[in-house]
């Protein structure tokens, strides 16, 4: 049995991503050169839900990215909250196990510090801006 849990965990990580296809909203632009405007609209949004609500209180349901590779590709992402952090924990457990799926000790990102991310309320996450990439993610 303990060769087959490290399967039956990737077979329900795979069956969870091809269940919940349709509620991940993706919109690629392969060549985008000037995202200013996305990502004006985008720090509207979060500078409006932060204004509502200044003590964050409220409760988020959706979480979005907006990521942009200086010269290349422009990924806006949006997906409910519940379902973003279902995979988390799905990825967690599998990094458990250690072997291929070792996210933790590859990337040195703790899951289960970030696992609730419903605690923020909707507004900013994260924005990272260098000479290379352009990373907004915000809760709705």
């Amino acid at each position: 049995m303990s060769t087959l849990k490290p399967f039956l965990k990737a077979a329900g990580a795979a069956l969870l991503v091809l269940s919940a296809a349709a509620c991940f909203r993706i919109h690629v632009i392969e060549d985008c050169r000037d995202p200013g405007a996305r990502f004006v609209r985008a720090s509207r949004e979060i500078a409006r839900l932060q204004s509502e609500n200044p003590g964050r209180l409220g409760r988020a349901r959706e979480i979005c990215f907006l990521v942009h590779e200086r010269g290349g590709q422009l990924v806006e992402v949006r997906t409910s909250l519940a379902l973003f952090q279902a995979a988390l924990a799905l990825a967690a457990d599998i990094g458990n196990e250690g072997g291929d799926f070792d996210f933790e000790g590859k990337y040195g990102l703790a899951w289960r510090e970030i696992k609730d991310l419903g605690r923020f309320g909707p507004g900013l996450l994260i924005e990272v801006e260098d000479e290379e990439d352009r990373v907004l993610i915000w809760l709705r």
